[in-house]
C-alpha cells in the first residue's frame, strides 16, 4: 500500500489539489479529485494533467508555494516519468485489472 509520496513516481505532491490534512481524506493519499484516495495508476505516473476516470474535471495544477528545489524536482519527474506512451500503458493495465476483476467476480 502506498502511504506517502516517497513511495510513488507521480507529481501529486506538487499539486494544489492534494490534501496534506489527513482529516479531509478517507484514503491514505487523497486530493480534491479523489477524496477517497488517489488511484494507484496516477501514483504510478499517469499524467493527471489529462483526464482520468472519475476525477470530476479536477486536474493537476501546480501549487503556488513551491520552492526552487520543488520546481526542479517536479520538472525532472515530468521529463523522466510522464509521457503519452506511459499514459497508454497505465490505462491498458487498468483496463486489464478491471477485466480480471470482473472475470473473477463472475466465477464466484
Amino acid at each position: 500500500m502506498i502511504k506517502n509520496f516517497g513511495d510513488c513516481t507521480d507529481i501529486c505532491e506538487f499539486c494544489k489539489h492534494v490534501q496534506m490534512d489527513k482529516s479531509r481524506c478517507t484514503g491514505d493519499l487523497c486530493c480534491d479529485a479523489f477524496p477517497k484516495g488517489i488511484p494507484v495508476y496516477i501514483l504510478w505516473g499517469y499524467d493527471h494533467r489529462k483526464s482520468y476516470p472519475n476525477d470530476h474535471g479536477i486536474r493537476f495544477e501546480v501549487r503556488d508555494n513551491l520552492t526552487d528545489l520543488d520546481v526542479v524536482m517536479m520538472n525532472d519527474r515530468m521529463k523522466k516519468r510522464i509521457s503519452e506512451e506511459r499514459n497508454r500503458e497505465i490505462l491498458e493495465h487498468r483496463r486489464q485489472d478491471i477485466d480480471n476483476y470482473l472475470r473473477a467476480r463472475a466465477e464466484l
